[in-house]
């Protein structure tokens, strides 16, 4: 069965969020322009279960824990960051969107209609996100 493609409207580039602050720390150390660091210093964790940290990329410090609240079978793929905001997709087919910076918050929850194992792309304005059935592309008109 060949795949579908479908549109979606929205604003998207690219940048890839660390596993843990530790990580994050090393990697700043290693590569001074790491794009997992939004400009308030913020690194962001994402684990499986949906548990949502940030820390003080310098320090480790955390700066909030939340829980991004989804059907229950966890995330899988790597969020990505872009224009201020983490983007973060779930086996239940949901694309969590989240404000990066000192403060939590959830700017929205699109589902898609199919689970979302891979990490999406983004490339040209263009966030690219793959199910088992649909490749989508999401950008601006």
């Amino acid at each position: 069965m060949r795949p579908r493609v479908a549109l979606v409207l929205c604003v998207a580039s690219l940048a890839v969020v660390s596993t843990s602050a530790r990580a994050a720390q090393a990697a700043l150390e290693i590569w001074p322009s790491f794009r997992g660091v939004d400009a308030s210093g913020v690194a962001d964790v994402l684990g499986n279960a949906g548990i949502f940290d940030s820390y003080n990329y310098r320090t480790g410090a955390e700066v909030y824990r939340s829980r991004l609240l989804h059907k229950g079978s966890g995330f899988s793929a790597s969020p990505v960051i872009s224009d201020g905001r983490l983007y973060a997709s779930s086996e239940d087919g949901d694309i969590f969107v989240v404000r990066t910076g000192p403060s939590f918050e959830l700017l929205a929850q699109n589902a898609m209609g199919e689970p979302l194992m891979a990490t999406p792309a983004i490339a040209g304005g263009t966030m690219f996100v793959r199910g088992p059935r649909t490749l989508f592309a999401i950008g601006k008109k």
